[in-house]
């Protein structure tokens, strides 16, 4: 039996498969490597705000502390929206004063609590002399 020699044969296909993975490897690599969302969010976040990740968790645990307080905090009417300042919460003995990681000046803030029969939501605010300021910190409610 005599074979043409017109097509491929099974040497050239394994061939041609290793090239497809190579590439798919690559493009693969690549495209973890500069499009990733989560390296593009981390590269954004110190670019812009020029802060490193721990000093932003250091300012997030002290949000924490506030909203711990807060709870513990007494509400007159738990089904409605109230605003607790800072100030109120350490004058009341329910937290210490907070003092900026960067340079311990006194920090302001408030805590936001939104009630309703189903929910109670608590959302705190903080602001540290031009170090650190929550998103949508509003001067007026301290």
């Amino acid at each position: 039996m005599k074979l043409n020699n017109y097509g491929w044969g099974l040497r050239e296909f394994l061939w041609l498969l290793c090239a497809l993975a190579l590439c798919l490897v690559i493009a693969i690599l690549l495209y973890h490597r500069l499009v990733s969302p989560d390296k593009f969010r981390n590269e954004t976040n110190n670019i812009f705000s020029g802060k490193t990740d721990t000093t932003i968790k250091n300012y997030i645990e002290l949000e924490d502390k506030m909203v711990e307080a807060a709870k513990r905090y007494e509400i007159s009417n738990k089904n409605d929206t109230v605003i607790i300042k800072l100030s109120t919460l350490i004058t009341s003995n329910y937290i210490n004063v907070i003092y900026d990681p960067k340079n311990n000046k006194e920090c302001s803030g408030y805590v936001i609590y939104n009630g309703t029969s189903n929910n109670k939501i608590y959302k705190a605010y903080l602001s540290c002399a031009g170090n650190y300021q929550t998103s949508d910190y509003n001067a007026d409610f301290e």
